[in-house]
């Protein structure tokens, strides 16, 4: 069977639209003929997704027969704020959009159109651009799935940059009808792309210019996802983690987000399972201060003896929490989620592993109360009394998933010959499959620095 871009494309947007939890703002590029096949398919293909379509309706300048006319959609806010039944909504997906920009697009250059005056600005993008906090504070259960043509997107790039960059992509996905005419259409999409690769390249070096350390951010994960529609996924990871770092560095958590899902799709789409799936799940974790912390023995015993007595956490750092070197420590895990199980893995320049559940550290992966001690007693270490040791300096990250119905995958069962689980391509696509089938399921991250 031979798999197509577009198939693949598809296929990256179902992923999304399938983990999405709450807010967020997705752009589908396709022709206008193909706008409702693409939302039928969606549908059919997410039953389990509570859907809305909105279609917005396009102006009309002659009077209608009680003399009135109708103009261009100017405030979607209103419109989304009175839908029925709209806190029950899962994905929003929109039609029609374009036809409210049509009318501002203007004759220019190089056939761009006239973008830059101040009087082309279609009032609907200026009120996305300056109500879109607005958006994902009163909407904050709703992804809003725009479907449009490529010149509406690229459009509305130019003219609501600030809306736009909180979206995660453009899934561009080409008609599936063969000819002439569609093989110029995709080369004009290819065209269209790589102008808009140059123009937030050149918005990239102004906002360095001028220190905009947020705009350089917004540009840099616009140029990935750019680099994504075109299909160059490494080029379009460099300028992701790029952006990754600044979002961090200036505190900006939807912008962190937005790149973490980025990467994740990029890498899946590369076949890179391990690093997709742990960008993704990072963008979905919760924020938790301190709810993992390593031990010396005489905290252990304090907690081991006094469960109901672990009342008060240090408050959260500005700076990452150390690990000591070659020291033997306990970990405890502070997550109220009583008879959940955990999972909880372990990332480092060596590699990745899966401490709980596994023979070496927890036999047994359903929390009671917390804090939950590990190693257990009757695991591997346990019984030989190793504990944790961090033989190298370097940063360790950990990744806990809590489950409500636990998983009963094979290799989640603790075994003497594998004292802690291979992590491998296959079973980490298996474990994502599996918890996209739960809906009760919370992440949390944590990084720690081994230090001398």
């Amino acid at each position: 069977m031979n798999i197509t871009k577009s198939d693949k494309v598809y296929q990256a947007l179902l992923r999304s639209l399938k983990r999405r939890k709450g807010f967020g703002i997705v752009f589908v590029q396709c022709s206008t003929a193909e706008t409702a096949r693409i939302i039928q398919r969606i549908q059919q293909d997410l039953p389990e997704k509570k859907f809305r379509v909105l279609s917005l309706p396009p102006p009309n300048y002659k009077r209608d027969i009680f003399g009135k006319k109708t103009p261009p959609v100017e405030n979607l806010y209103d419109i989304v704020v009175n839908l029925p039944d709209r806190e029950n909504i899962n994905i929003l997906l929109i039609q029609g959009l374009e036809k409210s920009l049509e009318p501002y697009i203007k004759p220019g250059y190089g056939g761009d159109g006239n973008y830059y005056n101040l009087d082309t600005v279609p009032p609907i993008l200026s009120h996305l651009n300056q109500r879109r906090e607005k958006f994902r504070d009163d909407f904050s259960n709703i992804c809003f799935v725009f479907i449009l043509p490529l010149f509406a997107i690229t459009y509305l790039i130019r003219r609501a940059p600030d809306f736009f960059d909180w979206s995660t992509g453009v899934f561009a996905i080409e008609s599936e009808v063969l000819g002439m005419e569609n093989l110029n259409s995709d080369y004009d999409s290819l065209e269209q792309i790589k102008r808009s690769i140059a123009y937030f390249q050149q918005s990239l070096a102004i906002c360095r210019e001028i220190g905009d350390r947020q705009g350089e951010a917004n540009c840099l994960n616009n140029i990935g996802n750019s680099y994504q529609s075109l299909g160059q996924f490494e080029k379009a990871i460099a300028f992701h983690e790029q952006s990754l770092a600044i979002y961090r560095e200036i505190k900006d958590r939807q912008g962190e987000a937005n790149s973490l899902e980025s990467l994740g799709n990029a890498y899946y789409s590369l076949g890179q399972y391990e690093q997709a799936i742990w960008q993704i799940l990072q963008k979905q974790a919760k924020s938790h201060p301190n709810w993992l912390q390593f031990l010396t023995e005489d905290e252990a015993n304090q907690i081991g003896l006094n469960r109901g007595a672990y009342l008060e956490l240090p408050p959260p750092s500005e700076m990452p929490p150390t690990i000591p070197v070659n020291k033997k420590l306990w970990m405890a895990i502070d997550l109220e989620y009583p008879n959940y199980q955990l999972l909880l893995f372990n990332r480092s320049k060596q590699g990745t592993v899966l401490y709980c559940p596994s023979f070496g550290y927890a036999i047994d992966a359903i929390m009671d109360k917390p804090p939950f001690l590990l190693p257990q007693k009757y695991s591997w270490a346990g019984k030989t009394g190793q504990k944790f040791i961090f033989k190298e300096t370097g940063k360790e990250e950990f990744l806990a998933i809590v489950l409500q119905k636990p998983l009963h995958l094979p290799w989640l069962t603790p075994k003497r010959e594998e004292a802690l689980p291979e992590w491998n391509a296959e079973r980490i696509k298996e474990l994502f499959e599996e918890l996209e089938k739960q809906g009760n399921w919370q992440v949390f991250y944590q990084t720690f620095e081994v230090v001398e």
